[in-house]
């Protein structure tokens, strides 16, 4: 009896072990916001709004190719609109030939549906120039210079009202024309060239205009040591007259009006009383921000101390070489010493040293020179 109660048991396990175990629940699929977008889209293929929220998901969902065959049955405006966007969205950086030739065709694609719908056309030109824009700063990674300049700037003659739009990944066509610029900046000529054409072509922009002017005077500093002294002068000439368009957009900058102030009494050797006005009113301002309200940013603060800074060795450059003031050019030089980066100000130096011997008058070991 007891082997025949240990057998059934041996019955039952076997029989347990030989029964297959409930088969589990089918889990439901993902859900797709791309499908419930293009099942929708059935109903209402015309639908802006559904039209966009499925680009949308498709970038999200890495549905794009599927979002294209949607777009690419289609060769209505709207349709064609959305075909440029969805190519848009394909042009991927990492690899160059293939986004641009994606961009191309996103580009004919907002040409098409412009020409299909002429109401179109203020957004398609907006979306054509940032094709432009993307393919410049895409040729910019990949160490096309030539291209990506040609691009940006064709971009900005497109529309310069929008050099400043976000065009994915944290690009724009601004960030681009300023990565260029920093790329070329050893070759003044051609960066000068540069800047001038981008800044004449945009909107008023400052940073493109104080580039410019930099680079003008850079360049005619390069010419006047090569002995080039009238093409010199024509570039000190065009960088005083595009620093003051950058103050006409930016008057209260310390910075803008030092550097203006700087090209007219140093460079031209004019202008004095417009210059000096400059550097005082930018002086003021200048300790007035530093001792009430410092920037918070250290970087901020440092730039701004170096402003000021710049702006007493000038006004001692302007004492000295215009009202020939020594006490009051010593005077602005030891203050200029007291601002970032200190010590290292050479030119304050110099200036506090010329000064000096001017006022121990004739007889003192001197060369004469202030610069």
């Amino acid at each position: 009896m007891k082997h025949l109660i240990l057998s059934v048991w041996v019955v039952l396990a076997c029989a347990c072990a030989a029964t297959p175990p409930p088969s589990p629940a089918l889990a439901p699929p993902p859900h797709s916001q791309f499908d419930e977008c293009l099942q929708a889209l059935e109903r209402s293929p015309d639908d802006e709004r559904l039209l966009g929220e499925l680009v949308d998901a498709a970038v999200l969902e890495h549905e794009l190719p599927r979002a294209l065959s949607v777009m690419e049955a289609r060769s209505d405006a709207l349709g064609l609109w959305f075909q440029g966007r969805v190519r848009y969205a394909m042009a991927e950086p990492e690899h160059a030939a293939e986004a641009f030739a994606m961009l191309d065709a996103a580009m004919a694609c907002f040409e098409s549906s412009q020409q299909a719908n002429p109401a179109f056309g203020d957004s398609c030109e907006q979306w054509q120039a940032m094709c432009l824009g993307k393919k410049g700063n895409i040729a910019f990674r990949a160490g096309d210079l030539d291209g990506a300049a040609r691009w940006l700037l064709e971009a900005t003659r497109l529309r310069p009202d929008r050099i400043g739009a976000d065009l994915g990944g944290g690009d724009s066509v601004k960030l681009g024309l300023l990565r260029v610029g920093d790329k070329t900046m050893r070759d003044f000529a051609r960066t000068e060239g540069f800047f001038r054409t981008a800044a004449d072509i945009a909107e008023p922009d400052v940073d493109l205009l104080n580039n410019a002017a930099v680079y003008a005077r850079d360049r005619g500093v390069q010419l006047e040591k090569a002995g080039r002294h009238a093409e010199a002068m024509a570039m000190f000439e065009r960088s005083y007259g595009t620093y003051l368009r950058t103050i006409e957009l930016d008057p209260s900058s310390v910075r803008l009006r030092n550097d203006c102030a700087l090209v007219a009494i140093h460079y031209l050797e004019r202008e004095w009383d417009e210059s000096k006005a400059l550097l005082d009113a930018a002086l003021a301002d200048g300790q007035r921000e530093l001792e009430a309200n410092p920037p918070a940013d250290a970087r901020q603060r440092q730039d701004l101390d170096e402003a000021v800074g710049d702006c007493l060795e000038n006004l001692a450059l302007w004492h000295l070489e215009h009202d020939l003031d020594f006490a009051a050019a010593e005077s602005a030089a030891r203050g200029s010493l007291e601002h970032y980066p200190r010590e290292k100000r050479g030119g304050a130096r110099r200036h506090l040293e010329a000064g000096q011997r001017m006022r121990a008058g004739p007889d003192s070991d001197s060369d004469g020179g202030v610069r």
